[in-house]
């Protein structure tokens, strides 16, 4: 990745909205110094309106829509003035939905990273299938930040990255990423594995020979296994101790994220709020 980066900000004018733009400014932007080019989005489906007749008619609201053109055209503008660069925010207005929206985006800008917010409680519910985010993420060909509107735009520092060893799969444009993030001077990226055993856990010591490195060869990493018998609350607990920044998934391991995501203790589980994921594809 060059010291350019376009991102593709999702906005729905919401304070988690606000917050994900001002996280992804800190961190790119500020500190990493990089060359920032914003898309930012607002994709608005109009109602339809209950019918009995196969083709239901589309409620348009010309006024609901000159509210919100104005909104983000005020968005681009405060951040025209906060970048002091007119050329760097480019709008986009569109009706459908938001995964439809972002993919006719993606054919023509062909953005580096996709910038969502989140409002849910838990990071693990944030990314519970069939929300937006996993939505998006599992058809578009960038990687997804999913920012919760608890999270400090701030430093990413000490980034883990939970995987399963096996499916481990991700695009140069995702590698390029993580590598950007992770070969910072401050930067700490610790690659997680939970063992069901402590015996298995010992195999961990041979886990630089797995085809896993080959995603990893030029990235500065470190691993880490610990031992626990749920996935799930071994990555939170982990998370949770070591104060991380950021959470790191790669969409490829379909099983790992089904495993994590498919359990009934998943909302039960307390996670900070505050921690944004990162999905690569």
């Amino acid at each position: 990745m060059s010291k350019k980066i376009k991102i593709l900000i999702a906005t729905d004018f919401t304070e988690a909205s606000d917050n994900a733009l001002n996280y992804a400014d800190a961190l790119f932007r500020n500190w990493y110094g990089l060359d920032v080019k914003y898309l930012l989005v607002h994709a608005f489906k109009p109602l339809v309106p209950y019918s009995n007749t196969p083709s239901m008619p589309v409620m348009t609201n010309n006024k609901l829509d000159s509210e919100l053109k104005k909104k983000l055209k005020q968005l681009a503008a405060d951040l025209s003035k906060r970048l002091n660069d007119d050329n760097a925010i480019q709008t986009y207005f569109e009706h459908g939905s938001l995964n439809e929206v972002i993919q006719k985006i993606i054919r023509d800008e062909e953005p580096d990273l996709i910038v969502m917010g989140t409002r849910e409680k838990s990071a693990f519910q944030r990314m519970t299938v069939g929300t937006n985010t996993m939505e998006v993420a599992s058809t578009v060909s960038c990687p997804v930040l999913a920012v919760a509107k608890e999270a400090t735009p701030d430093t990413v520092i000490n980034m883990v990255l939970a995987t399963d060893l096996k499916d481990f799969s991700i695009s140069p444009l995702s590698s390029n990423l993580l590598e950007r993030l992770a070969n910072f001077k401050e930067s700490k990226l610790q690659v997680l594995h939970v063992f069901p055993s402590k015996k298995e856990a010992e195999l961990s010591k041979r886990m630089e020979h797995l085809d896993f490195h080959n995603h990893l060869a030029h990235i500065k990493h470190e691993h880490v296994s610990i031992v626990g018998k749920d996935t799930s609350e071994g990555i939170i607990s982990f998370v949770n101790e070591h104060q991380s920044d950021l959470l790191i998934l790669a969409l490829g391991e379909r099983s790992f994220l089904e495993k994590i995501f498919h359990t009934d203790k998943t909302e039960k589980m307390v996670y900070h709020a505050d921690v944004p994921v990162l999905i690569l594809n």
